[in-house]
Order: C-alpha cells, then structure tokens, then sequence
C-alpha cells in the first residue's frame, strides 16, 4: 500500500529505494513497477534511467520496460546506447522498447543495433521493432525510404545483413534492391536476397516466391520461399478470399 501510494505521493528521491525492491522476488515487484511507471515528478525519467547502469541485468531490463512504459522520450539517447552495447538482453530490451517510442529520425543508430545484434532471435528482434518504426509512415511505398538512406551509407557485408529488414518493411524501393540481390552470383548474396523476400509484409510478391519455390535449384531456397507462400497467402491484404484459397491450394 505504501508502495502504490508513492505513485501519487512521491519524487526523483524515491526511486533509487523503489528500484532497489525490484531485484527482489517479492510480492511487491509488481506494485513497484506500476508505481515507476506512475510517478511524476520533472526528473522522474532521469532518476529511473541513472538507475540502470548500477543494477544487475535483469533489473536493467525491468527498468528498460518501464521507461518505454511511461514513453520517456527523454531516455531515447540512452536506449540507443543500449541497442548497441555489448550484452545481449539489454540490446534485445533496448530494441524492443524503442520499437514503441523512437520515430524514423532514430534508424540510423538503430540500424547499428540490427547489425550488433546476434543471428537468431536477437537479430530477429531488432528487425521487426525498426520495420515497426518504418511502419509510422503513412505511404507504405515510402515506408523504406529512410532506412534505404541509411543501407546506401554500408559496406558490402552490412548491406546483406539488413536485406532481411528491407524484406520486413517492404515498398518498391526496397524489393528492388533485393531483387538485385537475388539476382547477384554471389551465393551469400544471393540467400540473403530470397531470406528477405521471405519476409515480406503482404502477398504482392507471391509471384516472386512461386517462382523461387519451383525453379530454384536450391532445395533450401525452395523450402524457404514455400514456408513464405503458406504464411502470405492467408494474410488481410485486400485480396478476395477466393483468390488467398487458390494460393494456398497451389
């Protein structure tokens, strides 16, 4: 009780004490992190992300959930910091909470965040929260815009590392620049291209993925292209049923 009553009773003061109580395992971690996520005060959000480099990771993160909670605008500098440092779960966190409160203006330090980040779920994850970013633009055509400005600005390598994000945004801007990668004799190359193609937002590249599953000459590439079908085929995208049924039957 005291605790849910600083939510409207306390300050900045408190929260080093009410941080402190969340690496617990108690039955108040819940009512403290509902009442970081409520107090006000004009240096709350500063004296909650002071907090995190002292504390153990796995408060990091709560702490880290708690600013995107509150959409501490103010903290963005030091989530992006997160994104790219050196341990995993906090990058992860980091990503994951500024997929729900940077803007596009944040892509290029993002971007950086995809490409320290882990293959597999980590690198997957940070994918999706900057297509989430690219998804605050209205045009979905112009969705890629911006991170196309920043993948102009890589090398070779860190091109092919954000095909499969360009895959997640989707545009015309975009496929082309993975269509030439499917296109390149550069197997490495090559694969990336057809893993972003598979990662596509809607089914206007079904036309594309049928063709990979039938006549690539790579058994992997046709599974991949196949998985992608059954996934798109289905999805809300203006399409009549009939036409996602006769797909999906193909």
């Amino acid at each position: 009780a005291v605790i849910r009553a600083l939510a409207k009773l306390g300050d900045e003061s408190d929260c080093e004490k009410l941080v402190s109580l969340l690496a617990k395992d108690s039955a108040e971690k819940s009512a403290v992190t509902t009442t970081l996520i409520q107090i006000q005060g004009q240096n709350i959000t500063t004296a909650i992300a002071d907090q995190i480099q002292e504390q153990p990771v796995s408060v990091q993160v709560q702490l880290i959930d708690i600013l995107a909670s509150r959409r501490a605008l103010d903290a963005i500098p030091r989530l992006l910091e997160l994104a790219k440092g050196d341990q995993p779960e906090l990058r992860s966190a980091a990503m994951t909470a500024l997929g729900s409160i940077a803007s596009p203006d944040h892509l290029p330090e993002m971007v950086q965040g995809i490409l320290k980040a882990e293959p597999g779920r980590e690198k997957t994850n940070a994918e999706r929260n900057v297509a989430k970013i690219c998804n605050q633009i209205s045009d979905v055509q112009n969705r890629s815009a911006p991170l196309l400005e920043v993948y102009q600005t890589l090398d070779a390598g860190d091109r092919n590392a954000m095909l499969a994000t360009l895959g997640r945004v989707g545009g015309d801007a975009a496929l082309k620049e993975i269509e030439t990668a499917i296109s390149s004799t550069d197997g490495t190359t090559h694969s990336r291209g057809i893993g972003a193609l598979a990662s596509w937002p809607d089914a206007s590249v079904a036309g594309k993925l049928k063709e990979i599953a039938f006549q690539d000459p790579h058994l992997n590439h046709q599974l991949t292209a196949l998985r992608a079908l059954l996934r798109v085929a289905p999805l809300a995208d203006g399409r009549p049923d009939q036409e996602k049924l006769e797909l999906l039957q193909q």
